[in-house]
């Protein structure tokens, strides 16, 4: 049986002579202070699941900042979010 020839996997980008690419930082960085950041700061972004949040809080990383998940006894049922009082 004879052996399949592998192909050479180019990871750097390049495809069908197409030169390598580089990311785009305006696009691609979503630190605080950065465009991207900001604006998909001004949207609601999906981070936990409610069913798998229990009474204790959670961890949670997005877009370069560190946030805590809890679930509120108030009527609401939300917990206190960034930028909030």
């Amino acid at each position: 049986m004879a052996e399949k020839k592998s192909r050479d996997r180019v990871t750097d980008g390049r495809a069908c002579g197409r030169p390598a690419q580089h990311p785009d930082r305006l696009l691609t960085e979503v630190w605080p202070g950065t465009p991207m950041g900001e604006l998909m700061r001004r949207y609601w972004q999906p981070v936990g699941v409610s069913r798998r949040l229990g009474a204790l809080p959670q961890r949670a990383h997005l877009l370069g900042e560190d946030l805590v998940l809890s679930r509120s006894s108030t009527a609401s049922g939300w917990g206190a979010r960034r930028g909030t009082k």
